[in-house]
């Protein structure tokens, strides 16, 4: 009877540890498994990455096409799937998972940068706009491309001030040919080898620090701007009181463009009327037909050359006209400066009280 139950306790030992045993081995698979899943997990990850990634660079610039007047230039079919190889203009990287450059030259576009589109492809290192009629500023998205390396966008129609460019991949830059204008700002750009920006003619100020070694020829054509490796600057109060009488010859120009009473008792618009034909008004005996004669003076007729004829209305030489012509300048002074008469819009009222 002992040994009968020894055996038994030594039978349930035994079926004790192999159930041990098969529990230990299922969890020793078990986690065998979920280790294998998580290692081809992590492999393919990448690929699904840049899957997403590519996919979001083809909605930006699809999103770009349909931004432009004539995007459908492009051909681009939205339904490809390997953008890389089936559209145009859009080199992409080796392994072909990102868009690297985008060349748009010559496409003739004629609108502003269409913003939130080429600022989303944050893997291009080349953007190539030159050549096209591209207007409004330079989006501060492109600005800010953290793996740009050549920017072209001249000749276009661009303003506002140069674009604060924050990358330090950037080694080519050219804004020339545009309507840039504004000081240029003092950039950090330690791989810069390249900057044009020649022909924008109302950039101002003085050069910065950061494109003094640059060759002279960079800033061809503007005209406004100083200092290395162009000539040095003006003092700036030299220039506010250039500026304060270019205004005033300005306003002076202006003044004098309408009617001006001359001291010899003749009237006339200025720019209109030659100082030879007062000259021979004024002569004892004038060589000009004349229209009328009346109390105060005769009319004469003056021709301008062509079809363009002026009268003339020349004053006696009497003292007691004198305020009665002081009056009449007045009249056509008032008359010349006449919001309708600079419009072309002055109309003569007739007898029966309409205009003609």
């Amino acid at each position: 009877m002992r040994l009968a139950g020894v055996d038994r306790e030594k039978d349930g030992f035994l079926h004790a540890r192999r159930k041990t045993w098969i529990a230990g081995e299922r969890r020793g698979f078990c986690e065998k498994s979920l280790e294998l899943q998580l290692f081809v997990m992590l492999l393919l990850l990448p690929l699904i990455s840049s899957c997403g990634e590519l996919n979001a660079d083809k909605l930006a610039l699809l999103d770009f096409a349909a931004a432009v007047p004539n995007g459908y230039n492009l051909k681009w079919n939205p339904n490809v799937t390997d953008v890389c190889k089936e559209w145009q203009r859009i080199p992409c990287c080796p392994n072909g998972t990102r868009i690297i450059s985008v060349n748009f030259r010559q496409m003739n576009i004629r609108c502003p940068i269409p913003v939130n589109t080429l600022g989303r492809l944050d893997a291009l290192e080349v953007l190539d706009l030159s050549s096209n009629e591209l207007t409004g500023e330079i989006p501060s998205e492109i600005a800010s491309l953290s793996a740009l390396r050549i920017l072209d966008l001249s000749g276009n129609k661009l303003g506002g001030i140069p674009l604060f460019l924050s990358s330090s991949t950037v080694e080519k830059v050219d804004l020339s040919f545009n309507k840039l204008s504004g000081f240029i700002p003092e950039l950090i750009l330690p791989n810069l080898k390249s900057f044009k920006i020649k022909s924008n003619l109302w950039l101002v100020g003085a050069i910065p620090h950061f494109m003094s070694e640059l060759p002279a020829s960079s800033f061809e054509g503007d005209h406004f701007l100083c200092g290395d490796p162009l000539l040095g600057c003006w003092p700036s109060s030299l220039i506010v009181l250039l500026i304060c009488l270019i205004i005033l010859v300005i306003f002076y120009a202006i003044n004098m463009a309408f009617v001006r009473p001359s001291g010899d008792g003749v009237a006339y618009f200025y720019g209109s009327f030659h100082q030879a034909h007062v000259d021979r008004l004024l002569s004892p005996n004038p060589l000009t037909p004349v229209l009328g004669v009346g109390s105060l003076g005769n009319a004469y007729l003056i021709s301008l050359g062509g079809d363009i004829s002026q009268v003339v209305k020349r004053l006696d030489e009497a003292s007691n006209l004198a305020p009665d012509y002081k009056k009449k300048m007045q009249i056509i002074r008032s008359i010349a400066m006449s919001e309708r008469f600079r419009r072309g819009t002055w109309r003569q009222t007739g007898e029966n009280g309409k205009s003609c």
